[in-house]
């Protein structure tokens, strides 16, 4: 069995690593309709959030705010049993705000997989 705590790590420490990915620097046109979005854009459908994937933002991160994770691992080798959770307090995607991010990921003592996230844009300024 295990435990992994991690509190109020910086995101903003992750960009170096972010900018390995395509989608951070690439604007990608989907075929047929000339607008950003695509398998390079994943926020291109979810509305606040359209614009999160499609340039690169100047002398702006990617995704900022304070990262909390909590894990917990057991079972056995053939059996594993685990559940993590994430949460970004204080974060945005590029230049929209969120007032929720938070994910989960676990499997269960039945050997199910389950994954939840919740990305709320904020809703006006100051939040």
């Amino acid at each position: 069995d295990a435990q992994l705590t991690l509190t109020d790590f910086p995101l903003s420490l992750l960009q170096s690593v972010m900018n390995l990915f395509p989608y951070s620097s690439q604007k990608v046109q989907s075929s047929g309709t000339g607008s950003p979005g695509g398998l390079l854009n994943p926020m291109s459908h979810v509305g606040g959030l359209s614009g999160i994937g499609s340039s690169q933002p100047q002398n702006d991160d990617i995704v900022s705010g304070n990262l909390y994770v909590n894990a917990a691992l057991g079972g056995s080798a053939t059996t594993p049993q685990g559940n993590i959770n994430f949460q970004v307090l204080d974060g945005s995607l590029r230049n929209a705000k969120l007032s929720r991010a938070e994910a989960n990921a676990a499997v269960t003592s039945d050997q199910r997989f389950t994954f939840n996230i919740n990305l709320q844009p904020a809703s006006g300024p100051g939040h």
